[in-house]
């Protein structure tokens, strides 16, 4: 459980960061362009990665390190955001640069969040996940609540590079707390026998364990279709 906190800590730093740097950027994208399809378009190029490489991600998940999935992620984030900040930096940032930073962070998270949520089952006993879940529930709603807020707050004191300064330096502080912890491997189960292979069919065998459960497969839909409506408003 300790180890958890630490990885959880980091985290919760990096997603606030994050935010804050997403409400900026959007405030300026918005002055730039006056168009809320630009503005739209920013979260389908973060999506976009989800839905065309999460199997490839639940496959490299499963066959490698969880931890370096997790920092390997991280460091995507920290290209995607260095690089905006060095282009705002300098007067050269323009909005579809924007773009190609939020596919890169997409990338990021579609290998982050399966890695993260994979590796705490083998990091607390079972008695302790109740009290993780409602910690994992916090990192997801908490900083939507007050990385606005603080974002808002310092934005006139140290302008957009500011607070991606900010997120830069908490993107390493997540990969230190990753750096000091064990993440133990999952041991082998009946089902991870049969699933083993080549590459391809185990992206197969991923979709079929879903389809054969349909009690799994209806908690996959209300979750596609809970998320698609939520980000109509979300955009709005």
């Amino acid at each position: 459980m300790n180890a958890f906190l630490v990885v959880w800590i980091g985290q919760i730093v990096s997603v606030l960061a994050s935010g804050m740097s997403q409400f900026a950027l959007s405030i300026w994208l918005y002055e730039q362009t006056q168009s809320a399809t630009a503005m739209a378009m920013v979260n389908v190029a973060f999506i976009l990665p989800f839905l065309l490489l999460s199997p490839v991600a639940g496959v490299m998940i499963d066959r490698y390190n969880r931890k370096l999935m997790m920092m390997l992620s991280d460091l995507a984030a920290v290209i995607a955001t260095g690089g905006i900040f060095l282009l705002y930096a300098t007067g050269r940032l323009e909005f579809w640069h924007l773009y190609v930073a939020a596919a890169l962070n997409g990338i990021g998270n579609t290998f982050q969040w399966p890695a993260y949520s994979a590796a705490i089952s083998t990091m607390v006993p079972k008695e302790q996940l109740g009290r993780v879940n409602g910690l994992m529930s916090l990192q997801e709603a908490g900083p939507n609540v007050f990385a606005p807020l603080l974002a808002g707050a310092l934005l006139p004191f140290i302008g957009l590079t500011g607070i991606l300064s900010i997120d830069v330096v908490t993107f390493f502080l997540a990969v230190g707390a990753l750096l000091v912890v064990f993440i133990p491997q999952p041991a082998r189960t009946a089902s991870g026998v049969e699933a083993s292979g080549s590459f391809w069919p185990e992206v197969q065998y991923g979709f079929r364990y879903i389809f054969q459960r349909p009690s799994l497969l209806g908690l996959q839909m209300v979750f596609f279709f809970g998320n698609l409506f939520s980000g109509i408003g979300f955009t709005v």
